[in-house]
C-alpha cells in the first residue's frame, strides 16, 4: 500500500508525470521493488522491437516465416498453406 500511495502522491499531489517507464521504475527501486527496475531485459526488449520494425512488423499478430513477413490474420490460409509443404493451389 505504501508504493500507491506514494504514486498518488507524486501524480497527484507533486504533479510529477508518471506517463514514461523511467519515472515509475525509479519510484518502484525506491521502495525496493525488483520487478520495476530498468535492466538489460529492458535493453532487450528495446533491441527485440527495434528488429521487428525494421522487418516491417507493427501489429499483432504478426509473423516472419522465411524471408517473408506477415501481418494481420488475413494471411493465416497461405501461412498454413506455406508451413504444409506448398502442396495444391495456393489461397487466395
Amino acid at each position: 500500500m505504501p508504493f500507491i500511495k506514494a504514486v498518488y502522491r507524486a501524480r497527484l499531489v507533486n504533479g510529477q508525470s508518471l506517463d514514461e517507464a523511467v519515472a515509475v521504475s525509479e519510484l518502484a527501486k525506491s521502495f525496493g521493488l525488483a520487478l520495476f527496475a530498468r535492466d538489460a531485459r529492458e535493453q532487450q526488449w528495446i533491441e527485440h522491437e527495434a528488429n521487428y520494425l525494421a522487418l516491417g512488423i507493427h501489429d499483432s499478430p504478426a509473423f516472419v516465416l522465411g524471408e517473408e513477413a506477415f501481418q494481420g490474420r488475413q494471411h493465416y490460409p497461405l501461412i498454413e498453406w506455406r508451413l504444409r509443404g506448398e502442396s495444391g493451389r495456393p489461397p487466395l
